[in-house]
């Protein structure tokens, strides 16, 4: 006759779902060690990874903000197709604004490619590269947007450049810069002959931008606004 052994008090005998379940997840431990192993390894060169690349996207900015500096010297000194095109010691604006597009030193020397084109007679260029700006705050894609209105403004486009300008004005968070973009927008519609729309937007300068230069600016187009012939 089979004996049955009872086990000691407190101790727990696993059920035999239990058991096939703690002999299934230690074979499978057992089995993937390796692949465990690995995950692991990733799982740390990925975190890695990550500060290695935040590493090199500050060295990239600083070196930008770097060579977009010297290229400002070159600016200043009014030599801008060299500021442009770059020597054996710089590289120029164009290439500093691709290679480092989106970082501070990038965006700078996007704004300065962006004005030695439109002094060189270049709009079309000009308005181009202006518009490819990207990964900036307001104020700076505000500089943009006006740049692109004096590029428009060149090619004849005065409404669109009205246009801009009022972009421009929307978008700027300095609210000095904002009133200048708008009263100079207000005074692009005039010259396109857009009377109606200068006057909204004077009156909007005159109410919320009391005390700034742009507010000044739009009281004087008031006046120009109200001596037109009535139609």
């Amino acid at each position: 006759m089979k004996q049955t052994i009872t086990p000691p008090e407190g101790s727990a005998v696993p059920s035999n779902g239990m058991q096939e379940k703690a002999d299934a997840l230690l074979a499978f431990l057992i089995k993937n060690q390796a692949m465990l192993i690995a995950v692991s390894i990733v799982i740390v060169l990925a975190g890695g990874a990550v500060f290695y690349i935040q590493q090199q996207q500050r060295a990239k900015a600083a070196e930008g903000s770097r060579l977009a500096a010297e290229a400002a010297a070159l600016v200043e000194s009014g030599n801008l197709q060299q500021a442009i095109d770059g020597n054996d010691l710089t590289p120029g604006l164009n290439r500093i604004a691709t290679e480092y597009r989106g970082t501070p030193g990038g965006n700078l020397a996007a704004l300065m490619l962006g004005e030695s084109l439109l002094s060189l007679d270049e709009p079309e260029k000009a308005e181009a590269v202006y518009s490819s700006m990207k990964g900036i705050n307001n104020d700076l894609k505000a500089a943009a947007e006006a740049g692109q209105a004096r590029a428009l403004e060149q090619q004849g486009k005065t409404a669109d450049a009205a246009r801009a300008l009022e972009k421009a004005g929307n978008t700027a968070r300095n609210k000095a810069l904002r009133a200048i973009y708008l009263a100079d927008a207000a005074e692009l519609y005039l010259a396109a002959g857009e009377p109606a729309k200068a006057a909204e937007l004077t009156e909007t300068l005159g109410t919320s931008h009391e005390g700034y230069s742009g507010a000044a600016k739009a009281r004087q187009l008031e006046l120009r606004i109200a001596a037109l012939p009535q139609k």
